[in-house]
């Protein structure tokens, strides 16, 4: 009896001496998963897991495009903390397993990987969300690979957005379970869509008339949205569009106007032009790229305007020179008639 109890105690001291380093102390694995937010903390009969993410995020350094898959490949590397002195102490493979993984063949660990805060303008998901693994042995790990996709569609905002994903390995026997966060972070890309309205796009005015034509722009990009102004008329219309340019935010709406004068010469006028005013947007603000790109989004507003009517423009000088002739005129006839009754 007395040699009994002390064979059992002797392997409880042993025990007690191996799995006290793993009670005190972090593994080197551990302190390199610098977001794991629930870890094990290691015990007499329970140990910790450890899961550690690498991606490859190269793909999400430029704007992605809208309606486009991109993929994001990742790597799950998992290890537990059983330790390898404990685990030779016990006899025969079968035990092993079934006393510290719960499963006597071939034990496996599952992981579970989930996105959270997704938005709903972009369709995210992993190529296999869940996965099972072989359990690595003491000391060694078990590494799997799998892909993100990320594919934002056309409502998506123009802007820098994180998403969550979570990488869980569940308990198994002795080993406990384990959840690893971490952060990607994606930009959709620049959708310049504007539509632009001109109120009466279609005037007749007399010559020498000013008109003003109101340009209304609506901003359906995903982003802030520059709206540069630009036209095509004849010089002699003296045609001014104020402002030059205006900034919108999503689903924002904002005004231009354009004024042309109508020209005017000696004679009949009646004759119709026909005008461009050009709306071409930009995202804001506006960096040092390349903005040709963004010239197949300009939007173009057609307006006619007849000049109609008579004028005398050009001949006020003559005009003012007879009135003179004229008055002087009757002035000297004015002179004469009271001369000659005075005789």
């Amino acid at each position: 009896m007395v040699k009994s109890l002390f064979i059992v105690g002797s392997l409880l001291l042993s025990i007690f001496i191996v799995i006290s380093p793993v009670i005190s102390a972090k593994s080197d694995f551990e302190l390199l998963n610098k977001e794991t937010n629930n870890g094990g903390t290691g015990g007499l009969l329970s140990f910790p897991a450890y899961i550690y993410i690498t991606t490859d995020e190269s793909a999400l350094k430029k704007p992605l495009i809208i309606d486009q898959s991109v993929t994001v490949p990742i790597n799950i590397t998992y290890k537990h903390g059983v330790p390898k002195q404990l685990y030779n102490l016990i006899p025969g493979q079968l035990i092993k397993n079934q006393f510290f993984f719960g499963s006597a063949m071939a034990p496996q660990i599952q992981i579970t990987l989930s996105v959270v805060e997704k938005p709903d303008w972009a369709n995210i998901y992993f190529t296999q969300p869940s996965v099972l693994m072989d359990m690595p042995m003491p000391e060694e790990k078990s590494t799997i690979s799998t892909e993100l996709v990320i594919s934002p569609y056309r409502e998506a905002p123009a802007r820098p957005y994180t998403i969550t994903i979570l990488a869980s390995s569940n308990a198994a026997g002795k080993v406990q379970s384990f959840t690893l966060s971490k952060s990607i972070t994606f930009t959709p890309s620049y959708i310049p869509m504007i539509n632009v309205e001109v109120e009466k796009p279609m005037r007749e005015v007399s010559p020498k008339e000013t008109v003003n034509f109101i340009v209304k722009v609506t901003n359906n990009a995903n982003k802030n949205t520059i709206v540069k102004f630009s036209y095509n008329a004849p010089k002699e219309w003296a045609p001014i569009i104020n402002p030059r340019e205006i900034e919108l935010p999503p689903l924002g709406i904002g005004e231009a106007t354009f004024s042309v004068q109508a020209p005017y010469g000696i004679g009949w006028h009646d004759k119709t032009t026909s005008m461009e005013i050009i709306c071409q947007p930009y995202p804001s603000p506006i960096s040092g790229e390349d903005l040709s790109k963004y010239e197949i989004a300009a939007q173009t507003a057609d307006i006619r305007v007849t000049n109609y009517g008579f004028s005398i423009a050009g001949i006020e000088p003559f005009l003012v020179l007879l009135v003179i002739i004229v008055i002087a005129l009757a002035i000297v006839w004015s002179y004469q008639k009271k001369k000659n009754k005075l005789n």
